[in-house]
């Protein structure tokens, strides 16, 4: 299979709907396409709680939402009225390829869905659900399970005789209304706008993701205290108690940002410092706009879905049940339970010691 059989003014239907995060990592995807296939149209089947990383993206035509969450738990007449609307635009699309980056049954039923001739995917021993292998007829094999997530959805193209051309980018929406409401917060903060803004994202979408908030206070506590940094803690939906909470156990100065939806962070992270975070969506898209990072890992492996393209130190202690990706331990999540607030500051520090404090703020890429 290569290239010269997809048309250049063909259809392109991308199925990667969730999290945020795995969204995020697909983007270079994208953009590989377009610059392979600058004539081709190319949609993208989104969740709704990831959408905004995908609109006014210069490399995607049409973003398809989906909301399988709510499908399930409201299967009425509105849902089926939905679902309806989504296979209608996805038989109308006409597509040539469609690649399923997800590796699940529901994605895989999509990507049947679109009819599209070529539906590419994963094999199936790389598929979150192997079964999802049975939806595509084009397959594509990473050269290793520990590669980064971001090479392999590029190596996947490599099937259809698609490479990326030149680095590896990220493009992004910006929005110049959110900028102003950024800025008009960051100023209201004591002494203004911070130079040496550190921001802290304690959440996660699963339990075994979390670091305990008293040892993300005392970390942050040290931040303040030995570095000089303003802390900044970020929060998504369903996350402020915890904000307030991680706020509320600091004994030095700390602020709990305004609402961090995806376009808030976009605009906020080119004005932060660094972020510390756990393997999460805001962790990954600040890598994506630049920003330097600490992750904090426990059950994923950080070499397949760790900070990628920027200055970064991963928190993460290897253990005979590493990279489980479980999202319940009958262990209690020992590998984060036995990581120290020392260990991570250590890694701060030493991130830290290889920037300018004083020096520019990174550079997001956005999308013009």
């Amino acid at each position: 299979m290569t290239e010269r059989m997809l048309p250049a003014q063909g259809r392109i239907l991308i199925v990667k709907m969730s999290a945020l995060g795995d969204v995020v990592h697909a983007l270079p995807v994208a953009r590989a396409l377009r610059q392979a296939l600058p004539g081709a149209r190319i949609d993208w089947v989104v969740e709704e709680k990831a959408r905004g990383v995908l609109e006014g993206n210069p490399d995607v035509d049409r973003v398809l939402v989906t909301k399988t969450s709510k499908w399930r738990r409201c299967p009425g007449l509105s849902s089926l009225r939905e679902i309806a609307g989504l296979m209608g635009k996805l038989r109308g699309g006409r597509y040539d390829l469609a690649i399923d980056l997800q590796g699940l049954v529901k994605s895989g039923i999509i990507t049947l869905l679109s009819g599209a001739r070529l539906r590419l995917g994963y094999d199936p021993d790389y598929c979150r659900e192997s079964l999802s292998a049975l939806f595509t007829n084009c397959k594509g094999r990473p050269a290793s399970r520990e590669q980064h997530v971001v090479e392999q959805h590029l190596e996947l193209l490599k099937a259809v005789g698609i490479s990326r051309n030149g680095p590896v980018s990220f493009p992004l929406p910006h929005s110049h209304e959110v900028d102003r409401a950024v800025n008009y917060f960051l100023a209201s903060l004591p002494g203004g706008t911070p130079e040496r803004l550190v921001a802290i994202h304690p959440g996660a979408g699963w339990v075994t993701k979390l670091w305990p908030l008293e040892r993300y206070a005392l970390l942050a506590d040290r931040i303040r205290r030995e570095l000089g940094g303003t802390i900044l803690i970020l929060w998504g939906p369903g996350e402020e108690a915890m904000a307030w909470g991680l706020k509320e156990k600091m004994k030095e100065e700390g602020h709990v940002a305004c609402p961090t939806s995806v376009p808030e962070m976009i605009s906020l992270f080119p004005r932060c410092r660094l972020l510390v975070a756990g393997d999460t969506g805001p962790l990954h898209l600040a890598a994506a706009c630049g920003l330097p990072a600490v992750g904090i890992f426990g059950p994923t492996s950080p070499l397949r879905n760790g900070p990628y393209g920027v200055p970064a130190s991963v928190a993460h202690i290897p253990l005979p049940c590493s990279n489980c990706y479980g999202r319940t331990c009958p262990y209690g999540v020992e590998c984060l339970r036995i990581l120290t607030v020392e260990e991570v500051f250590t890694r701060v520090g030493a991130l830290v010691g290889r920037l300018q404090w004083n020096g520019p703020r990174c550079n997001v890429g956005v999308a013009s």
